[in-house]
């Protein structure tokens, strides 16, 4: 690859769309964080913790069984405070300025944490991750899918209080703590849910397309008027589902390393993301779970780019609609045009 087009992957402002907040708990922090709180773990040290990410990861359902043993040290609010405060320091090194991150509360209340200890502890971090590294931080609460419709709705109308302190500016439905993707946990019983989102003023996204086929993805395009897709990846096997996409302009968050991680593709070269881009469809790149994937936003895109053949025009145009179609972030467009004509790659 060029130095040119690394420099551009380096150094020009960044964001990302689809990353989960307890799959970013690197393996320092899982340590640091069962010390404190005086949690048992499969492991003892950062090279086991890897080892142990890596080889019980080859699906999604034994990669929410690694999860939840990750998310077990997170108990006090100052974990909370420290895992954002750590997040956003990384994502200053990478030149990321603008990130929406996803958490998960229902893997947190099996735990008896209460809401409002997740919150201050994600609300002061968000501040100071501002002040101190330059990283605008937005939080998307997760609908676990393994719930019914009364605890979803309940559970939305206590997180809309956040909305503007966190702020939480979406809910997603997500994987399930009983189960993934592919356990049928079907689209339509949160058609309920969704609609109190719209009338609470949430934006929505919601994971399919990826253990399950393109039918899930058209069952949430009929029944949770979402905002964009995570994942969505096997749309790529209904060519009109493909039209479908680009014509209603709906973002697909992409993660390719998960997508290989569990199996789903062998490799980069095979990820359908360019399929997609050729296809008129929005996509933006993101890591889903950096602490699982071990890797970061950066070099995410070097191995898109490499194994896809992907141009300077390519990796701009995935960078603008990580702002573009992000949900409180576009004003940020202004400074990745600005880094773009400083730089000479406008």
């Amino acid at each position: 690859m060029e130095e040119r087009l690394q420099r551009l992957i380096r150094d020009i402002p960044k964001a990302e769309n689809h990353v989960h907040l307890e799959g970013a708990v690197k393996p320092e922090l899982i340590l640091r964080f069962a010390e404190r709180n005086n949690v048992q773990l499969p492991f003892s040290d950062e090279e086991g913790a890897k080892k142990y990410i890596v080889d019980n990861t080859q699906s999604l359902d034994t990669f929410i069984n690694v999860f939840n043993v990750v998310n077990s040290v997170l108990r006090t609010e100052i974990d909370f405070y420290e895992l954002v405060m750590e997040f956003a320091k990384d994502a200053q090194k990478e030149n990321i300025i603008y990130r929406e991150a996803m958490f998960n509360y229902a893997v947190h209340a099996t735990k008896a944490i209460s809401l409002e200890t997740i919150m201050k502890g994600l609300s002061e971090a968000r501040v100071d991750a501002l002040k101190e590294y330059g990283v605008d931080i937005c939080y998307i609460a997760e609908l676990d899918r393994s719930k019914n419709s009364e605890w979803t709705c309940d559970f939305i109308r206590e997180i809309s209080r956040y909305k503007e302190t966190a702020p939480v500016v979406a809910v997603g439905w997500a994987l399930g703590l009983e189960g993934a993707e592919d356990k049928n946990y079907k689209a339509k019983e949160f058609g309920e849910a969704f609609a109190l989102a719209t009338e609470l003023g949430l934006r929505k996204t919601a994971h399919c397309g990826e253990a399950q086929g393109p039918e899930s993805v058209w069952e949430v395009l009929e029944h949770l008027d979402i905002d964009r897709i995570d994942h969505g990846v096997r749309a790529s096997e209904d060519e009109e589902l493909v039209k479908v996409l680009a014509e209603k302009d709906i973002l697909l968050a992409v993660c390719p390393s998960t997508n290989i991680m569990i199996n789903l593709y062998p490799d980069f070269a095979h990820h359908p993301l360019k399929y997609f881009k050729d296809s008129g469809v929005a996509v933006s790149v993101s890591t889903d779970d950096p602490g699982f994937i071990l890797d970061d936003l950066t070099n995410e895109y070097m191995k898109v780019v490499d194994a896809l053949d992907f141009t300077e025009t390519d990796v701009i145009d995935l960078i603008k609609n990580s702002f573009k179609y992000s949900f409180i972030g576009t004003d940020y467009l202004a400074s990745v045009d600005e880094w773009l004509d400083e730089n000479g790659y406008a």
